[in-house]
């Protein structure tokens, strides 16, 4: 059923990663300019997303794929082994999402300047890491639900 609790966590899931599209998740104090890294593109604008698009693909695409993985677990309710499988291979691509979150300001600060003053994470960063926990709450509500059927099916 979709009325499910793991029907709002994989919900939640995707609404709050959906965030990491608009809103920056790191900072880099680079002399007397700030700039802004989001998952898609730089603040301001400049050679860095030109120079190196592919690190702001991977993360796009990293993103997107554990928010449509989370939809059609969503949409999978009818067969839970799908669905745990769906929601296993989302948890995967989110670990991956996180990682690469702190690999790319790791990778790109000494790149786009020597005089790089530090690198701030702003509490956006952080969002992976609470889809993680929803999507683990999910799994684990999904796995309940297989088995209490499968001690219903014993029973009859």
């Amino acid at each position: 059923m979709i009325q499910r609790i793991q029907s709002l966590y994989l919900l939640a899931t995707m609404l709050i990663l959906s965030i990491l599209f608009f809103v920056p998740f790191a900072s880099l104090q680079l002399g007397g300019l700030e700039v802004s890294m989001s998952v898609s593109k730089f603040y301001p604008d400049t050679f860095i997303f030109t120079k190196y698009p592919y690190i702001f693909w991977g993360l796009t695409l990293l993103t997107a794929g554990v928010i449509l993985l989370s939809g059609f677990a969503l949409l999978s309710y009818k067969n839970r082994k799908r669905q745990i499988k769906l929601v296993s291979a989302s948890f995967f691509v989110n670990i991956l999402l996180v990682g690469s979150l702190f690999f790319s300001v790791e990778f790109l600060a000494p790149k786009l300047y020597t005089q790089a003053n530090g690198i701030e994470y702003l509490w956006s960063t952080y969002i992976p890491l609470l889809a993680m926990l929803l999507i683990s709450m999910a799994l684990r509500a999904i796995r309940k639900d297989e088995a209490l059927i499968r001690s219903a099916d014993r029973l009859r």
